[in-house]
């Protein structure tokens, strides 16, 4: 499951709308699985991007089996020193990512992860 996922539900549930100027930043996400951002819009044919204006900065992944971030159809997204890590090794953000689809060129400077603590399972 997708720790943030924006859609914008033009073809079933219309249940949402199109993000503009949305920043996503110094979080630490801990292997969510698949992609942890998404930011897929669910139009039946967009022409053109559907949201534009992501900035996802400062973050660290740490990715188990998944993909840090997956964007369709959004322009001008930015995605800079954030941290990406894979089997407990920093990786480049160019494997970590899957921009495509009409947006914009990835941007992505990789910094090294920070020490970090793992956050105690919900489950006890």
């Amino acid at each position: 499951m997708a720790a943030i996922l924006v859609e914008d539900d033009a073809s079933g549930w219309y249940e949402s709308g199109v993000a503009r100027d949305m920043a996503i930043s110094r979080n630490t996400f801990i292997q969510c699985g698949e992609a942890v951002i998404q930011i897929v819009p669910h139009a039946p044919q967009p022409e053109g991007n559907v949201h534009g204006n992501i900035t996802i900065t400062g973050n660290t992944f740490d990715l188990g089996n998944g993909t840090a971030i997956r964007t369709r159809h959004t322009g001008n997204v930015k995605a800079e020193k954030n941290a990406f890590i894979k089997d407990g090794k920093n990786i480049p953000a160019e494997k970590a990512a899957d921009i495509r689809q009409g947006a914009s060129p990835f941007t992505g400077a990789v910094k090294r992860a920070p020490s970090r603590k793992r956050c105690p399972s919900a489950a006890g």
